[in-house]
């Protein structure tokens, strides 16, 4: 089966459109489940080890386990599907049963993979108009880091960045202190330093974020986590968000103030880098 938009579910793999999930899904009716978005370049996923080390970090959190040969199961669906820029979205769902309270521990793996343009992390041109949304919350819970389904805050967020003609939106947690964007992690460039919120107090644990922390790859810039106050963001010398399928964007309007993104544009180049060395990486076995 090749296809540019593939799906696979419990074994099986299927094209846009078939009917897959039941209406017993636990990840439909609860959002149990964990994902990944990866991105993949000249037919490899880039940071597939950092991308699976946090879906086994999370299923081990939410007590989810699986029997699925992730890594064959990847080279699989790349190999189907014949993509080499794209989008791959993987899926770890607990098996159906129960209300709230499952009956199971067992999982179900699923993924996607779907064409994205431009083949690359690309240079942007032209930054984000961002705001912060002071009503859209994220709290101190149980599911900290988690890239989980229950994604409910982060579609409000995003719903209410359109009404406001805005690209991306900032939430703060319980004590007022910014945390992430609705679909990017947040970075503050200031005076030769970036940094970016600490999770102590909600957020998403990006594989972005978490590689230029370890510096791993080669990134060559001094980070820290800790956290940030919505004041420090009016004399950031530069605003940054990322996310592991566009890479590092940059702010150019901050609500009304404007910004460069030099530094970010340069950046950016570097991460295009370490994004193909992860991928070159990859066991002598990968496709």
């Amino acid at each position: 089966m090749s296809a540019a938009h593939l799906w696979y579910w419990d074994g099986a793999y299927y094209t846009e459109g078939a009917a897959v999930l039941s209406l017993d899904n636990r990840a439909f009716r609860y959002g149990d489940a964990l994902f990944e978005s990866i991105r993949v370049v000249q037919g490899r996923p880039c940071f597939l080890e950092a991308h699976l080390a946090r879906l086994r970090h999370g299923s081990e959190r939410l007590g989810l386990r699986h029997q699925e040969d992730l890594y064959a199961l990847v080279a699989q669906l790349l190999h189907r599907s014949g993509t080499t820029s794209g989008r791959l979205r993987m899926c770890l769902t607990r098996k159906s049963g129960g209300l709230y309270a499952p009956q199971q521990q067992m999982g179900i793996v699923g993924a996607e993979i779907s064409p994205v343009e431009p083949s690359t992390y690309p240079t942007w041109q032209h930054g984000l108009k961002v705001g912060r949304l002071a009503n859209h919350r994220v709290g101190d819970t149980i599911l900290n880091g988690l890239k989980s389904a229950n994604a409910l805050t982060y579609v409000m967020a995003g719903k209410a960045c359109r009404e406001l003609g805005w690209d991306e939106g900032l939430l703060t947690n319980h004590r007022g202190e910014i945390v992430e964007g609705y679909s990017s992690n947040l970075w503050v460039w200031k005076d030769g330093q970036l940094s970016t919120p600490s999770l102590q107090y909600g957020g998403v644990a990006g594989v972005i974020r978490q590689l230029l922390l370890e510096s791993r790859y080669g990134w060559p810039l001094p980070v820290q986590a800790r956290a940030i106050h919505p004041d420090e963001l009016s004399t950031a010398d530069e605003i940054w968000l990322t996310n592991a399928i566009q890479g590092i964007r940059w702010v150019a309007d901050y609500e009304g103030r404007e910004l460069t993104g030099q530094k970010a544009v340069e950046m950016q180049e570097k991460l295009r880098e370490m994004a193909l060395s992860s991928a070159k990486d990859l066991p002598g076995s990968w496709p």
